[in-house]
């Protein structure tokens, strides 16, 4: 019932899109229903700027014919792209998908969920550094703050909630429906790279491709709802082992050198600013006066080392830990890099609140006694 036209402007020769209801159209009915998709997008699109959106240089969608003009993109939708034979690699897609990150990261914090993502509403061109993407038709997207308190859910089924799938093309009430819109996105934008699998990262490794996928997977089964979530595990994407390199920053000086603590069974613990940053303070340096086996080492005499040493041996443990189990896609995916690290630093922290003499003494703590 719409149809977009390619115009070029007389003086400056630069080109728009031109998008209206087919001349053809008879049916007031129809041309009504257009009315009102086109007055939606045009209220959605005029207070926003993204480089990934239309931007409305003029309309009318008040008379018998509605339209209005906006930028326009040179290139092609997803749809066509994924029957071309071009690909994207891995720093192309990268770029791809940040930006379409970015652009529904920003339409919700400006209360204006898409709703209807797929591979015939996104416009990409081959030279992507250049030409970026673009977000169109927003027939079936939503303002929050419209002064209409009840919406007609539109958009794909397939990508909505299990409650909200009973109501598709059904009135409702708006502010009940938000957050299903927005989860909407989400999944929509999962199932679109699922579909554009075989296009992007082209390049990359096994790896890089696996993970591509869980991505996708989490995205689509609505296990992601949080666009920071998102972006860190697109980088996750592009170095699946990230989060190990992250964490092995923490064992670097303010110089970049790594420091280490010599032990006796672990041989040398590597420490870096972080860690150094609670060694060095008095509530961690206590750990030096404090037995770790209490009275043990008046029959073993070697046992005299304390819970300095232990926090430190603990620490070591813990990072080697992580390392081998961040080589799982699964658990890697699960925690986030903060919760990472407050794990290996949990391992010098663990015994701060030790009384003297390790566990003797706790029989007696526990009776109020100290």
């Amino acid at each position: 019932t719409g149809i977009a036209y390619k115009i070029r402007h007389r003086r400056t020769l630069v080109n728009y899109c031109l998008k209206m209801a087919k001349p053809e159209l008879t049916d007031k009915k129809i041309v009504e229903s257009v009315r009102e998709s086109l007055e939606k997008e045009v209220k959605i699109l005029l207070p926003v700027a993204h480089q990934c959106l239309p931007t409305i240089m003029k309309y009318d969608v008040t008379g018998d014919r509605p339209y209005y003009v906006c930028t326009f993109h040179p290139g092609k939708t997803f749809d066509d792209f994924t029957r071309s034979e071009h690909r994207l690699d891995v720093n192309q897609s990268f770029f791809t998908v940040s930006l379409l990150i970015s652009v529904l990261d920003y339409l919700h914090q400006e209360g204006r969920p898409h709703c209807d993502i797929h591979t015939k509403n996104l416009m990409i061109h081959e030279d992507v550094f250049r030409f970026g993407l673009l977000l169109i038709d927003f027939g079936s997207g939503h303002r929050e703050t419209d002064s209409d308190s009840y919406t007609k859910n539109r958009g794909l089924p397939f990508v909505k909630d299990t409650e909200d799938k009973g109501h598709f093309q059904q009135t409702v009430r708006r502010s009940d429906a938000n957050a299903s819109f927005k989860h909407a996105d989400f999944r929509a934008l999962g199932n679109l790279l699922a579909t554009m699998a075989a296009h992007f990262f082209v390049d990359g490794s096994v790896a890089q491709k696996k993970a591509c996928l869980v991505f996708c997977r989490d995205l689509e089964h609505g296990s992601i709802d949080d666009w920071s979530v998102a972006r860190d595990r697109l980088l996750g994407v592009v170095d699946p082992l990230r989060k190990i390199s992250l964490l092995d920053r923490l064992f670097l000086d303010e110089q970049g050198h790594r420091a280490a603590i010599p032990l006796p069974v672990s041989n040398s613990v590597f420490v870096g600013e972080a860690s150094l940053a609670i060694i060095n303070t008095a509530t961690h340096q206590r750990l030096r006066t404090l037995a770790q086996l209490s009275f043990c080492d008046w029959r073993f005499p070697g046992a005299i080392h304390t819970r300095f040493e232990h926090a430190l041996g603990v620490f070591h443990l813990v990072h080697k830990a992580l390392g081998y189990l961040c080589q799982d896609n699964l658990f890697r995916d699960s925690y986030s890099f903060e919760e990472l690290k407050g794990c290996l630093l949990a391992g010098l922290l663990h015994d701060v609140g030790h009384y003297p003499l390790a566990h003797v003494v706790e029989q007696f703590a526990a009776g109020g006694r100290l």
